[in-house]
Formats: C-alpha cells, sequence, structure tokens
C-alpha cells in the first residue's frame, strides 16, 4: 500500500518549509517498505539556464531532497543523511551549440 504524506514523518520539517517552496517539491508517493519514494518539483521559468532547460543545480538540490526524503521514509524518521558527494556526468543528449 503506497503510504502518503501524512502517514510519513514530518515532510515540511525534514527540509524546512522555505526549500520546499522554493523548489515546488511535493510528495506523490512512497513506498518505504520497497525502497522508494516519487516526489515531484515544480519546474519555475527562474530556475532555467539560457538555454531554457531547468540548470543543472537547481536539478541537483532536487534530487539531493528527494534522496534524503527517500532515507528518512525508509528509516521511519531515524536517519536524515546528509550530502557528502553527488557526482554528475554531462551525457551524450546534451545540447549542441555549434
Amino acid at each position: 500500500m503506497a503510504a502518503t504524506a501524512p502517514d510519513l514523518p514530518q515532510w515540511t520539517s525534514l527540509f524546512g518549509s522555505r526549500l520546499i517552496d522554493l523548489l515546488g517539491w511535493r510528495l506523490i508517493d512512497a513506498r518505504p517498505d520497497e525502497g522508494w519514494i516519487r516526489a515531484g518539483f515544480i519546474g519555475k521559468e527562474e530556475f532555467c539556464a539560457a538555454g531554457g532547460f531547468v540548470q543543472g543545480g537547481i536539478l541537483s538540490a532536487m534530487l539531493d531532497a528527494t534522496m534524503s526524503a527517500a532515507v528518512f521514509a525508509m528509516t521511519q524518521g531515524k536517519m536524515y543523511p546528509p550530502t557528502i558527494s553527488m557526482a554528475q556526468k554531462a551525457s551524450s543528449s546534451s545540447v549542441d551549440r555549434d
């Protein structure tokens, strides 16, 4: 059975309301026993780089928040991991600017 936000620990206190509001973070579904959550974000125009896509640093913040929330959910609120390292690699599908 899918967990909903009220079934899980205090999501607002997990990130602080400012970060949730800034990123437009929302919990869509969570299945801690299966080891995953699904979160949504709002890709605001202010988040876009010159090419019109959400800037990579913003995407990293969204991913970081989601990874921490997944661990938080899986441990029933007993662990909130800090991010020590998050590596990114440009894909071959990057926009070509020739």
